[in-house]
């Protein structure tokens, strides 16, 4: 039995004494105590005699450790008696999951109707490695909900809500299902973080709509690229998420009626869209150009967001369980099977980033400092020259071990000539991690090492301003959260298609019929963020009657036309000009 400390990614102490014995079975165990350690008071060794503050809490730990061994070991003699009740009862063996063993056994549960992407279960293996990495446990039946709450804890520092929630999820749920018969699950005595108001806090930024003059502004920014033009008013006039939109087929699309017809991918729910005059335009272009036997309404979008598999591709070459266990290993054989896999890869983010760069151009302004950014810009340098300087610079930056190590591996590979496809594929990093190394170089050492920003090509003539910089304007800082909140893009089309069904009288229900939400109550909190402008407009006529003048009457409703011309006579001028317009 002996005291232990523990140190983080950062090489800081972690502020609890920890403690490792040897159970009943005569394995060792480590486990986190409740006991604080005084980091201030640590005399830089457990061999060394430290002041009062710091021994008088060295005794507590030891005391807390002893009473764990003692209660540990009478538990292993229940868990065993237990064990051994429940396989005569069952004739089933109790097996005790290994925390290290989490995600591949996530992996290999039942699951009713389709499987996970390959991408979500990626991210749950990430999960599960980060928490078996921060809980001091080797089996889960060990797990308490003390461990739970120092892992939460130190998340919330560094990730958002809605970041966090979903990592608690996929963890409870693994818990629920792998663990023995009669073993409470740690889980149940966490109380769930309420949610975060704001995104500066961690919370969910909201995408505002956009108003009939914003729409119009990003129909005309769009419309030189006919494929780009086609999505834009495709996912405003029908409210999809742009992968659907992408995957929108011909099967779908019933031009005669007047509706189109789909199963959105996000949830399963199929759901029945009426075809607007706007989107008619671009499907019937779509169709006077459709190849034959062609599936897709937009096959270079489909393209993008599929790939071309490879027909002579085999699955059974590449089982999942033939994945080597070493992480860099397993990396390179992910990236190998993904070459078997495609003829031509998938780019989806491409679709998003042309969505970004959409919004960006249609709503960038020109900044008041312009000609000072222009001028103050960062000087520009060929990284092979001053790659001594640059490398200094990052290594004296403060940047986290992996995250050096990893910037200045790709410094290197670019210094050296290579291409962000080049050191993709020899490292298996996404290219946004790439350009974020490189802009990380770029912001410590004071040169510019990549061609596109200011004064040179990629410059847009609206704004004076790089189309990188541009696309920065979309998103928002926040205090916490590993990325900037997105606030422009595809998705505001969704949101538009909401605001502007409510406003105009559709019922909740309705509109959750066409976009494909489970709840009234998702489209009302997540997509209903009306603007001013949005508001003033439906509040007009209140307005009036509020102020003691006559709100716009609802003509039409009478049986003749003597009636409706004699309800045409109480218009104001305001709206026969509107009146007079929508008739055009």
């Amino acid at each position: 039995m002996a005291l232990e400390i523990r140190r983080g990614r950062d090489g800081k102490l972690i502020g609890n004494w920890y403690g490792s014995f040897v159970d009943s079975t005569g394995k060792r165990r480590v486990v986190a105590l409740t006991e604080r350690l005084p980091v201030k008071h640590y005399p830089g060794s457990l061999r060394k005699t430290g002041n009062a503050i710091f021994e008088a809490s060295r005794g507590r730990a030891e005391k807390e450790l002893e009473a764990f061994q003692s209660d540990a070991r009478s538990k292993g003699r229940a868990d065993e008696l237990t064990a051994k009740l429940i396989e005569s009862r069952t004739g089933a063996k109790v097996e005790y999951a290994k925390l290290a063993d989490l995600p591949q056994l996530w992996r290999g549960i039942d699951r009713e109707g389709d499987k996970p992407s390959e991408k979500h279960l990626e991210w749950c293996d990430s999960v599960f490695e980060r928490f078996a990495e921060a809980v001091p446990c080797e089996y889960l039946y060990e797990v308490k909900s003390e461990h739970i709450k120092t892992f939460l804890n130190g998340m919330r520092k560094t990730h958002t809500h809605k970041t966090v929630k979903d990592m608690t999820t996929v963890i409870r749920a693994a818990f629920t299902r792998l663990l023995p018969v009669g073993v409470e699950n740690p889980f149940s005595k966490t109380i769930r973080k309420r949610k975060a108001r704001k995104a500066d806090d961690g919370g969910t930024a909201g995408r505002k709509a956009l108003t009939d003059a914003q729409l119009e502004r990003l129909y005309e920014t769009a419309r030189p690229d006919p494929t780009l033009y086609a999505l834009t008013v495709c996912a405003a006039c029908t409210g999809m998420r742009i992968g659907d939109v992408c995957l929108l087929q011909w099967a779908s699309v019933d031009l005669r009626e007047g509706w189109v017809k789909v199963a959105t991918s996000k949830t399963g729910v199929e759901v029945e869209i009426p075809i607007f005059d706007r989107l008619r335009e671009v499907l019937e272009i779509a169709l006077a150009e459709r190849e034959p036997d062609a599936v897709y309404v937009w096959p270079d979008a489909a393209r993008m967001m599929t790939g071309k598999k490879n027909p002579n591709f085999n699955p059974e070459d590449w089982r999942e369980e033939d994945k080597p266990k070493d992480k860099k290993e397993a990396r390179r054989w992910k990236i190998e099977k993904r070459r078997a896999k495609y003829l031509e890869l998938p780019n989806p983010d491409g679709i998003y980033y042309r969505g970004k760069a959409l919004f960006a151009r249609a709503f960038a302004d020109t900044p008041k400092n312009a000609l000072k950014a222009h001028q103050d810009a960062p000087e520009s340098a060929d990284l092979a020259e001053v790659f001594p300087e640059v490398a200094e610079a990052v290594k004296g930056a403060g940047f986290a071990v992996p995250k050096r190590d990893r910037i200045m591996d790709t410094l290197t590979r670019y210094a050296r000539g290579e291409s962000y496809r080049d050191i993709e594929k020899a490292t298996g990093r996404k290219r946004h991690i790439i350009s974020q190394d490189l802009h990380n170089a770029e912001t410590v050492s004071n040169y510019r090492l990549r061609p596109g920003l200011i004064g040179t090509k990629g410059t847009t003539k609206k704004s004076g301003r790089d189309l990188k910089t541009l696309i920065a304007d979309t998103r928002k800082p926040r205090k916490i959260g590993r990325h900037a909140a997105s606030v422009w893009g595809w998705h505001n089309l969704r949101g538009t298609f909401v605001v502007i069904a409510l406003g105009e009288g559709v019922d909740f229900e309705t509109v959750v019929k066409c976009t494909g939400h489970t709840t009234a109550k998702t489209a009302r909190d997540h997509y209903y963020n009306p603007t001013r402008e949005h508001t003033k407009q439906a509040m007009r006529n209140a307005g009036l009657r509020l102020s003691g003048g006559a709100a716009s009457r609802q003509i039409g409703t009478g049986e003749t036309v003597a009636d409706l011309a004699e309800q045409l006579k109480a218009l104001s001028p305001a709206d026969r000009r509107q009146l007079a317009k929508l008739l055009k």
